[in-house]
């Protein structure tokens, strides 16, 4: 197992005072990324200060009602507290949007607050009423470290580490800047957290361009595959103070795929998550569905798909019977 000597570890929740918030603007940099404009299931989570709404963390909607975020970003709410907390879907929390109190808050047994390195950074938002946009996806199968680093000897060969993801957030645009534009950014998946110093349910990214700083804790890692964007991770923290160095680690979804559907279930009634999403026949592939997608059938044409040397050894076997039909016709 690699080891690393951390420099520094930081929560990337914004550690702003809520009186000293102030007001964002879309024309701001970003800190090595762009502006998103789209992706409206990813929110910022806000409270509300001297200026307005500030955003103090990101979050993903996965459910109608129902959001993954990391649980340092949660933890500690009250029951009191819950009114005064909102979920804002929106590019800019200064600027249009829907902003919807928090109904409830799930985090995981595991969290305890004290281990940074080893505990499961994971927590759901729970809303009163369906969110105003549809929710995205998140990888429910194992994530396996071929996906992330093909190639032999995988992410322990470093020129493996190519697979490129997006992070998405509400964090600050610079080291001086408030928090609360919805920008992302593009890094390189570096392995999982037992390669480093981490526990298996990390995925660490690295590299530049990279966005990923103080306000971004809670939003989602995401992962081109079948035709769309999936949830890989959940930003938790960074090893050092300054965002544009050192590597990101990302809780890794698929270690807690069980623990979210029966929170969802609770919430919603029912765990099949691709029915309560609509994403059975929406003309994606969804292979992780509890039951057949419809558009998986679609993608292989309604039919099994085999290998070339299969395919190969059927098309020799189809020309002999040919052959043979011709030459019973001459004789």
């Amino acid at each position: 197992m690699a080891t690393r000597t951390l420099v520094a570890l930081f929560v990337l929740s914004c550690l702003t005072t809520p009186g000293l918030a102030q007001p964002s603007s879309m024309s701001q940099a970003i800190i090595d990324g762009e502006l998103e404009e789209g992706r409206p299931e990813v929110a910022a989570l806000t409270s509300f200060g001297g200026n307005g709404l500030y955003s103090f963390c990101s979050a993903h909607l996965i459910a109608p009602r129902v959001l993954l975020t990391a649980a340092h970003c949660v933890y500690g709410i009250t029951d009191e507290e819950l009114g005064s907390r909102f979920v804002f879907f929106g590019p800019d929390v200064d600027g249009e949007g829907t902003a919807m109190p928090f109904a409830d808050i799930r985090i995981h047994r595991g969290w305890t607050d004290d281990d940074l390195l080893h505990d499961p950074d994971i927590a759901l938002v729970i809303l009163a009423e369906d969110a105003p946009v549809a929710p995205g996806r998140f990888r429910m199968s194992t994530i396996t470290e071929s996906e992330m680093c093909p190639g032999e000897y995988g992410c322990r060969q470093e020129s493996n580490r190519s697979t490129e993801v997006l992070s998405i957030g509400y964090g600050i645009t610079d080291l001086s800047s408030p928090t609360g534009i919805k920008h992302r950014g593009t890094m390189t998946v570096a392995g999982p957290g037992y390669l480093y110093i981490y526990a298996d349910h990390f995925i660490v990214t690295e590299g530049a361009p990279s966005n990923v700083c103080f306000g971004d804790s809670g939003g989602p890692t995401i992962h081109f595959e079948n035709d769309t964007w999936v949830q890989w991770g959940i930003h938790s923290f960074l090893n050092y103070s300054n965002c544009r160095a050192g590597q990101r680690a990302n809780t890794s979804v698929d270690h807690f795929t069980d623990w979210i559907l029966t929170r969802v279930e609770e919430e919603h009634g029912q765990s099949d998550i691709c029915k309560l999403n609509g994403f059975y026949d929406d003309g994606i592939c969804d292979p992780a569905c509890p039951n057949e997608d419809p558009d998986c059938a679609k993608t292989c044409g309604n039919s099994i798909s085999v290998s070339p040397r299969v395919e190969g050894i059927a098309a020799l076997f189809a020309g002999l019977l040919v052959l043979g039909a011709l030459l019973r016709r001459r004789q």
